[in-house]
């Protein structure tokens, strides 16, 4: 997902815009408005995208009260997938999820990506 083209498309009125001061306050205002917990029962990511998931550990012996976590997760149909080291098999309970920001543009145009 490349958030500032997703920025521009919804606020047309930036896109060529000369005050960079102008532009980047706007792109801010959006950014944190839009990265922030949805709940699944709002809302689900598209799916076969990587997104940041929170899901509850339940209690254990090294959590004895349960914690809550964020974890790198895939959605495939209408499952969660934790990903772990570039596989995303273990099914998990994702109660909220947020997108991942964009890679740094001088990462995105890598011909290894």
């Amino acid at each position: 997902m490349d958030l500032r083209k997703e920025f521009e498309k919804e606020n047309p009125e930036v896109v060529g815009e000369t005050d960079r001061d102008f532009y980047d306050s706007n792109y801010i205002e959006w950014l944190e408005s839009r990265l922030q917990w949805i709940s699944v029962e709002d809302r689900m990511p598209e799916p076969n995208i990587k997104v940041l998931g929170l899901h509850w550990f339940v209690p254990n012996e090294h959590t004895p009260d349960g914690i809550y976590d964020e974890q790198l997760v895939y959605l495939d149909g209408d499952r969660f997938y934790l990903c772990i080291e570039g596989a995303c098999a273990l099914p998990i309970e994702v109660t909220h999820w947020m997108p991942l920001p964009s890679p740094p543009s001088e990462l995105s145009d890598s011909p290894d990506r």
